[in-house]
């Protein structure tokens, strides 16, 4: 057995030991010059050192780089367990001020060096795990629980998904169907009425407005009559989404809030499975539209949508 002592400048001492084999041992350095900061490695044959081409230490930090930047075909640092079954993982203690440290790189110096990083504190004002791109902290885990949202909004990337609220209690005495737990839409738009049989102002006073709530729509819309002159065709269409139900019945409804023409539109109702509004008068049961001009007729209400 053969050993090679290496001797600081001014006190240390470090062994390297080649185990004893038959025949004379040897250890063989690289015979060219490795680059700045690199890492000796074994080579694969036995009392051979080379340098490794992806691994350096400068004195302060680690680097590893096995690919080209930005390429992506393969990982830097791959961590698994001895045996395949136990856990396996990287320990990073908190320093003197309280937080440790886990950073993406895509440059070695400049906005790219750090463009995104993972940082554990804890102090006088909590704990916290936050997520950051750059300089910027994007999202925040609170030791309490509470996950905050710093810089972006929260997106639903599947339709279907959304917020589940099932952990809540349910109302006494109710049933709750699978899925009514979920708000899995919220949307807000404007739409234009029309109708072909009645001629109206074109200009912003047809602007409405809706607000989606998972399958619950509130509206809103102004419509000014150009002329008109009997109820053919007493309803309003371009109403972006179908009512619920079936059946040609009228379960949702619309409230008049204003009418400079009353009693001629005086509610407003939506056919079951369609997106028609249908309009109707201060008496009898079916749709009426009496002669106007120039005269206009607010709508608000909610609908129950497919």
């Amino acid at each position: 057995m053969s050993t090679i002592k290496l001797k600081g400048s001014s006190s240390g001492e470090a062994e390297v030991t080649v185990a004893a084999a038959a025949g004379t041992p040897t250890f063989t350095l690289p015979t060219t010059v490795g680059s700045a900061n690199q890492l000796l490695k074994n080579s694969g044959t036995a009392g051979t050192l080379e340098y490794s081409n992806n691994l350096t230490f400068d004195g302060s930090k680690l680097l590893l780089n096995t690919t080209t930047e930005g390429s992506g075909s393969a990982d830097d640092l791959t961590i698994t367990s001895p045996d395949g079954t136990a856990n396996a993982g990287i320990t990073i203690r908190c320093g003197v001020n309280n937080a440790g440290n886990i950073y993406f790189s895509d440059a070695t110096s400049g906005t790219g060096e750090y463009a995104g990083w993972v940082t554990y504190a804890h102090g006088s004002s909590g704990e916290a795990l936050t997520f950051g791109t750059n300089s910027t902290e994007k999202l925040r885990v609170e030791s309490g629980g509470n996950v905050k949202i710093v810089d972006g909004d929260l997106v639903i990337g599947t339709a279907g998904h959304g917020i589940d609220f099932s952990a809540t209690s349910d109302a006494s005495g109710t049933g709750v169907v699978a899925g009514s737990e979920l708000l899995d839409d919220y949307e807000e738009g404007t739409w234009t009425p029309s109708n072909p049989n009645v001629a109206f102002y074109q200009d912003t006073s047809l602007d409405g407005t809706y607000t989606k709530i998972g399958n619950r729509v509130f509206f809103d819309c102004i419509l000014r009559f150009s002329s008109t002159s009997d109820a053919t065709g007493a309803y309003i269409d371009g109403f972006p989404f179908t009512s619920a139900g079936s059946g040609g019945d009228y379960d949702h409804g619309a409230s008049v809030t204003y009418s400079n023409n009353y009693p001629a539109v005086a509610s407003a109702l939506f056919q079951n499975g369609t997106s028609r509004i249908w309009l109707y008068g201060h008496t009898g049961s079916t749709p009426t539209l009496a002669a106007m001009s120039n005269d206009y007729v607010r709508l608000q209400g909610q609908v129950v949508v497919s």
